[in-house]
């Protein structure tokens, strides 16, 4: 909270020190501008969050239309990792069945 208020101040400064309007007007101007500022970081952080929204569901979406498939069988390169992990850790040891549990 004190780091936004520092942030805003700061922006606050700047844009009055840079701006074009006369110095009577500058202090009702700064209070629409802190506004304006919250309302505008509001707004942007509840449009990620929509468009965060938006993704998961079309991951959802796709995941369920696209389910992924079940390989039945181990390929040979599992089979050749399982067996040189085993054999690293275990020398001499030898593998007789491999089994995918569920």
């Amino acid at each position: 909270m004190v780091f936004c208020r520092c942030l805003l101040t700061s922006v606050i400064r700047l844009r009055s020190k840079y701006s074009i309007v006369s110095k009577s007007r500058g202090s009702l101007e700064d209070r629409m501008f802190a506004s304006d500022f919250l309302s505008l970081c509001g707004t942007g952080f509840l449009a990620v969050f929509l468009l965060l929204i938006i993704l998961a569901l079309l991951m959802r979406t796709l995941t369920f239309l696209f389910p992924e498939k079940e390989v039945g069988d181990v390929d040979a390169a599992m089979v050749a990792s399982i067996v040189a992990s085993v054999t690293a850790v275990h020398p001499g040891t030898r593998i007789t069945k491999i089994e995918k549990l569920r």
